[in-house]
């Protein structure tokens, strides 16, 4: 998320480092409610939202191509 935000041309990485960016995902239900899973869903798919515009704003792509990579 920082790398993309970065000036153009001024976004570097050391040669051996990795770059990752981890889906939000909803937890196992376990022995939660179901209201619980259904609120944590809510949580996730906004915070995606988010981070895909973010990311859109910022690599200049748009926002179905960030979702896809």
């Amino acid at each position: 998320m920082l790398l993309s935000a970065g000036q153009k041309g001024k976004r570097f990485m050391t040669p051996h480092a990795t770059a990752m960016l981890h889906q939000p995902k909803v937890p196992s239900t376990g022995e939660r409610q179901a209201t619980e899973v259904q609120i944590k869903w809510k949580e996730v798919k906004a915070q995606k939202e988010v981070l895909v515009r973010i990311l859109s704003e910022t690599t200049g792509r748009s926002a179905s191509k960030v979702e896809q990579v």
